[in-house]
């Protein structure tokens, strides 16, 4: 049957002598508070529960009133019941017992609670009920769970790991064991602790890493070095030492940690690579010397061949009309063009042997860029003739500086033997002048033009913006021609719609960043 009840403001209590004055005078100031709590009676029926449990369980407060636990909460453990009942016949609290159990405001979900139960006595010093106290502790067992897997995890990875792992108190004491340390170094517990450790580094580094240890500590920053330490074997081993501050929340340091990593096969693999390294250098240098002496030994029958070949060409010009004179016409251009093609594959070879440097030596001079131009154009002008190019100059004024004479040439020559090679059978103009203080070299083109995609990329190294097939050369001449220019001090820049030509733009400095070589 329901024990009658009587309403007090927010909860019900029984009529029960004793329960309204032991409720105003012990738990009124905690009836509030963010806790589960509730009185049963001796059938461990709910007399009297406050909002916060009746929230935890999912129920407003009166549907608990006169009601068993099992009733409210089906999920109720038998053995708890049980013990509930132990606690009403001895007198003995039941403290800090954990339950997990599903209650209709959780619903599916089991979460955990901190039970406390205690008997309650009338005046006379029965036991009448048991009173309560619950607490969902469902966010702090999952903390604690992942706070003990990752501490697991931690360990595992210590165990596993080849490195070693070490900490010490905030004042960089050793307080607790590091069995990794006394594998790797085969100190003892007590060689290791407080700052035993330092007998384990090599006496010619111990100074060094004293000091690096010490003043981290004091600074309270990161610890990093190197330092040889002693193995089991007497051999001494070379290591990577890290150590990282741990801070409390309110800024204070709690602890160190860190890990020593044997670098000592790293520390192998870099004196076999420096070796390496070193064969190779002596390898491009011998590489270098060959493709140098190779070309200039191919030079001489070129120069040779290419004599013959011009006195051959008067020789035929001297009687054209003849039946020979025709046939071997037809022979000599083939010959000529293999020549031609034989002497830019030499120069090549020289071109890649020069750009292998770091630095280009640049030695200035004082220069008329003017003169210049049209020195280098008239060498071209054979070459402009048999392209069917008409190579103009433009130059109206005189345009001094200091500038490398051969650096500039090998640009003017690169830039003007590209238009010729790509505008085949169409004007080619060089323009010089001056523009606000700087000299200006211009080379257009009606030839082929250049892709757009293909402009950023050809003035690298072997970039070719054309089939090899149809155009020859090894796709250095724009490399070099940046490279010199960049020397100079100076910039190079390319504009260009495909099909109708291109034009190169050079701007100079009139004076390099550096004068030290100067040639008047």
């Amino acid at each position: 049957m329901k024990p009658d009840t009587i309403a007090t403001g927010a909860t019900q209590v029984s009529p029960w002598r004793g329960w309204e004055v032991l409720a105003a005078s012990q738990f009124a100031s905690l009836w509030e508070a963010p806790i589960g709590i509730a009185f049963l009676d001796g059938e461990l029926r709910f007399v009297r529960i406050n909002k916060a449990l009746a929230d935890i369980n999912g129920l407003p407060p009166e549907a608990h009133i006169g009601r068993s636990m099992p009733e409210v909460l089906p999920e109720t453990p038998s053995e708890l019941v049980g013990a509930l009942r132990r606690v009403l016949s001895t007198g003995l609290p039941l403290v800090d017992i954990i339950l997990e159990l599903r209650t209709p405001a959780t619903g599916d979900e089991d979460h955990h609670y901190l039970v406390n139960y205690h008997p309650v006595r009338n005046d006379a010093g029965d036991i009448i009920g048991l009173g309560a106290t619950v607490q969902d502790i469902t966010r702090w067992r999952e903390t604690e769970r992942a706070l003990q897997l990752s501490e697991e995890r931690f360990r595992s990875l210590v165990l596993s790991t080849a490195q070693v792992v070490w900490t010490t108190d905030a004042e960089g004491r050793v307080v607790e064991d590091s069995p990794s340390w006394r594998a790797f170094t085969g100190q003892t517990v007590e060689q290791w602790m407080g700052i035993g450790w330092f007998n384990a580094v090599h006496p010619e580094d111990r100074p060094r890493v004293r000091q690096v240890w010490l003043e981290a500590v004091a600074q309270r920053k990161p610890y990093l070095v190197e330092y040889r330490v002693l193995r089991p074997d007497g051999r001494y081993t070379p290591t990577l030492a890290r150590g990282t501050p741990v801070f409390n929340a309110d800024g204070s340091l709690r602890e160190w940690v860190g890990i020593n990593t044997d670098i000592s096969a790293s520390q192998r693999a870099q004196e076999e690579r420096e070796r390496l390294l070193e064969e190779l250098r002596q390898a491009v240098r011998a590489r270098d010397e060959f493709l140098t002496v190779a070309a200039h030994e191919l030079r001489t029958p070129l120069t040779t061949l290419t004599l013959r070949l011009h006195s051959l060409w008067r020789d035929l010009q001297a009687e054209p009309g003849t039946q020979l004179a025709r046939k071997a016409m037809d022979q000599f251009e083939a010959m000529r063009r293999q020549v031609k093609r034989l002497s830019e594959l030499v120069d090549g070879l020289l071109d890649v042997n020069h750009l292998e440097g770091d630095r280009l030596e640049v030695r200035v001079e004082h220069l008329e860029l003017c003169t210049l131009a049209r020195e280098v154009a008239d060498r071209l002008a054979g070459e402009a003739t048999r392209a069917g190019c008409t190579l103009e100059v433009e130059a109206e004024c005189e345009v001094p500086g200091l500038w490398d004479r051969k650096l500039l040439e090998q640009v003017l020559f690169h830039l003007l033997s590209n238009a010729l090679k790509y505008g085949a059978g169409r004007p080619v103009r060089l323009r010089v002048s001056q523009v606000e203080g700087c000299a200006r070299l211009t080379v257009r083109d009606e030839g082929i033009g250049i892709a757009p995609e293909d402009v950023p990329r050809i003035f690298g190294r072997y970039e070719r913006a054309v089939s090899e097939r149809h155009y020859g050369g090894l796709g250095l001449g724009l490399y070099m021609t940046r490279r010199f220019v960049e020397a100079l001090g100076g910039t190079v820049r390319v504009e260009s719609t495909p099909g109708a030509g291109a034009t190169f733009t050079v701007e100079l400095p009139p004076r390099p960043p550096s004068e030290e070589d100067v040639r008047e």
